[in-house]
């Protein structure tokens, strides 16, 4: 929406809020609101932050979209919500949801209702750190897999399936920040939303790859190598992220071509299990899609 400027004696110039956002945010006559100059955009910031935003959600009679409908109110930034149900016992299947949601617990619970809300607020600062912890443990994640399947070690492989709460808690915490725009640079905003999406999906790949490398038959001299490789490019794209080199990049880029070589490769592998490498594929595709994501953010 477009605001004309008006010229106020010779050094002030004044535009006008809209309407409908000063309303949404309870935005008042003699109320201060904060205001950033970033380049050419200029941002408004209102202590609307602390006005608890809730909704309210029926899942009666839903069996398939229950969880990402609770995991979209919690991303979008809503502060209470209430859940309403038919079956007083659909409270205990919540409670795993909200497992999935960093600083939110049901505060009460019904026969037919419920509701989640916001114990603890971030701390400033928090999504960097939070984003910094997903990156390593999916990086931690990948060298897992390597170094169990060198060591034939079934145990360490079958625990990387339980790693994905974790991997979609804080995937859904840093979602959350954006969109409530607690991130320090919010012209990055999308190209950190990209990244957290890219590394959640590495983390369903390495949930499937551990579940089928439970079975140590279906592992091979080519298929240990592959992987070894991937938590090799894991490891530099977390250093990529940490500080940008074009350098660096450039070296990735060329160590991907050549993982990309090893994986068609492993379909001819006599023995080869076809569902391991359809994810061991992806999951190399997704590597390369995140290191450019992350030069998108280093521009």
């Amino acid at each position: 929406m477009k605001r004309k400027v008006i010229q106020v004696a010779e050094s002030t110039q004044l535009i006008s809020l809209p309407r409908e956002w000063s309303k949404a945010n309870n935005v008042k006559k003699g109320d201060e609101v904060d205001v950033q100059s970033e380049g050419n955009r200029l941002i408004v910031t209102t202590n609307a932050a602390n006005v608890t935003r809730r909704v309210t959600v029926d899942l009666t009679g839903m069996t398939k979209l229950r969880r990402p409908t609770l995991r979209g109110c919690y991303i979008k930034g809503y502060d209470e919500i209430e859940v309403i149900y038919s079956n007083p016992e659909y409270v205990q299947t919540i409670q795993q949801y909200v497992a999935e949601l960093p600083g939110f617990d049901i505060v009460r619970q019904g026969t037919t209702s419920c509701t989640i809300k916001e114990i603890s607020s971030p701390q400033p600062g928090e999504f960097e750190n939070v984003l910094n912890r997903l990156f390593l443990l999916l990086s931690d994640t990948a060298r897992t897999v390597s170094d169990a399947l060198a060591g034939n070690d079934s145990q360490a492989i079958q625990s990387v399936q339980y790693r994905e709460v974790s991997i979609n808690k804080f995937a859904n915490f840093c979602r959350r920040l954006i969109n409530k725009q607690q991130v320090r640079d919010v012209t990055r905003a999308p190209t950190e939303y990209l990244i957290i999406s890219l590394l959640e999906l590495c983390g369903d790949e390495y949930k499937a790859i551990g579940t089928l490398l439970v079975d140590s038959s279906k592992s091979t001299a080519q298929l240990k190598e592959t992987l070894q490789r991937c938590a090799d490019q894991f490891a530099a794209l977390y250093r990529l992220h940490s500080v940008y080199k074009n350098d660096a990049a450039i070296r990735n880029a060329t160590e991907h071509d050549q993982l990309i070589v090893m994986v068609d490769k492993l379909s001819n592998v006599r023995g080869a299990d076809v569902l391991v490498t359809h994810h061991v594929r992806s999951l190399v595709e997704l590597l390369g899609d995140l290191r450019e994501a992350i030069l998108y953010k280093s521009v």
